[in-house]
């Protein structure tokens, strides 16, 4: 059997905050030299697929926006086609939008939540209407409590 590609996980393997994991960006290099393709992964979902492919390309990894799969792009693939009320920001709705997931507040098939700085005790009221009332099931983008930014604890989406 021979490797084919690689999905990797970016958060705390590849990088750590702002900083790159230096012989991850070797090992990246040299497989794609090899013709191994690669893809990324990142369950940030309030970030897209460019800001997480500028950040890996500016530590100098190969990446295009094409090979990074995120929270929220692959929470939307997965609920293509259904409705949902979300919790998140906007990257985050915009691939749930893209990939026609029609974000509603009302009668919807699924909450869904990703980290967000702007979080409303309305929308948090909405969220427990839907799931208690109104069967919704509970998405969570991740499940992280929370992530080490520049050496310091930082809140997440758990």
């Amino acid at each position: 059997m021979s490797l084919r590609g690689i999905i990797f996980d970016c958060d705390g393997t590849l990088y750590r905050g702002s900083e790159p994991i230096d012989p991850a960006i070797d090992f990246v290099n040299r497989i794609v030299a090899d013709g191994i393709k690669v893809m990324y992964y990142t369950n940030r979902a309030y970030r897209t697929p460019e800001d997480v492919s500028s950040k890996l390309s500016g530590m100098g990894f190969p990446a295009t926006p094409s090979q990074i799969l995120t929270g929220g792009t692959v929470t939307a693939y997965e609920l293509q086609g259904r409705t949902a009320f979300c919790i998140g920001s906007p990257p985050l709705k915009v691939a749930l939008e893209e990939r026609g997931v029609t974000l509603t507040d009302n009668e919807a098939d699924f909450v869904v939540v990703g980290y967000t700085e702007d979080i409303k005790g309305v929308d948090l009221t909405t969220a427990i209407q839907l799931i208690c009332h109104h069967n919704a099931e509970f998405v969570a983008t991740n499940q992280d409590a929370y992530i080490i930014e520049n050496g310091r604890r930082v809140q997440e989406n758990g």
